[in-house]
């Protein structure tokens, strides 16, 4: 009867640490979070709110450029 019970109580444990670490991680995803974003421009889109969707574009190109900008400084290399 205990082994029956302490199998049970530490399935449920298992589960529960499983969906917690599956939550966790989906909210640390750069997929989900980008599917996300590009969900909310087309939502503004088309409910005609060009002023969110251009600040979405104009958001994405910053981060671009930024991120160019990070990869071009490190890839130069100093003369010997």
């Amino acid at each position: 009867m205990t082994t029956a019970i302490i199998s049970l109580v530490s399935l449920v444990l298992g589960i529960i640490f499983w969906f917690l670490k599956r939550r966790d991680a989906q909210t640390n995803d750069p997929q989900l979070q980008n599917r996300k974003r590009y969900e909310q421009i087309d939502r503004d889109i088309a409910t005609q709110n060009s002023d969110a969707a251009t600040l979405h574009s104009n958001s994405d190109l910053d981060e671009l450029d930024r991120v160019q900008r990070a990869t071009s400084s490190g890839d130069q290399r100093r003369p010997n």
